[in-house]
């Protein structure tokens, strides 16, 4: 009920830098790396009003990971989310991977209506700005049961240009806030 903010400097150090880095959380490997230390990444997490008048609902998340060695920013990801209410939510993220196998640039938009306590509509647009990240861009209805979400949706995968239905039947916890 509270604004917050959250920062956390990570300082990794390898002992062996024979292998390429991985990271469960990107789908890139990482560039090679010698031992000591590695880049440095900072995290922030922002909610100035959180459920207050002003900034009502803002929300903004930030990643960062540079490479002081070398003088070169590795990913940067930055997500906005505005929630005026529990029923309603937008935003705007962007992701970008450098020194990395694929490197790529991507923005997307988002958005979702939960009318009813059962059923909410999602949508989501997004653009490579560069390199191929295969991104998807789609909307969906959403059905939320007593322990389960059930979900129908169209998406485009924006690189190829191939288009498809889906359905998504999931545990409840992984989709509600």
């Amino acid at each position: 009920t509270s604004p917050w903010l959250d920062v956390n400097l990570l300082m990794p150090w390898y002992t062996d830098g024979t292998d390429l880095l991985q990271s469960p959380i990107t789908p890139f490997p990482r560039a090679q790396k010698g031992a000591g230390i590695g880049p440095a990444e900072l995290r922030v997490v922002w909610t100035p009003g959180k459920y207050g008048e002003t900034l009502r609902g803002v929300r903004w998340d930030a990643r960062t990971r540079h490479d002081f060695e070398v003088a070169e920013t590795e990913e940067i990801f930055t997500r906005v989310m505005i929630r005026p209410n529990r029923s309603l939510y937008c935003g705007a993220s962007y992701f970008e991977t450098n020194r990395t196998v694929t490197d790529a640039a991507l923005g997307a938009v988002f958005g979702g209506l939960r009318f009813t306590e059962q059923w909410a509509l999602g949508f989501k647009q997004s653009i490579n700005f560069d390199g191929n990240a295969g991104v998807r861009s789609g909307f969906a209805t959403q059905y939320y049961g007593h322990d389960f979400l059930f979900e129908v949706g169209y998406t485009k995968i924006e690189f190829t240009g191939e288009t498809g239905f889906y359905f998504n039947l999931s545990p409840r916890f992984f989709m509600d806030s």
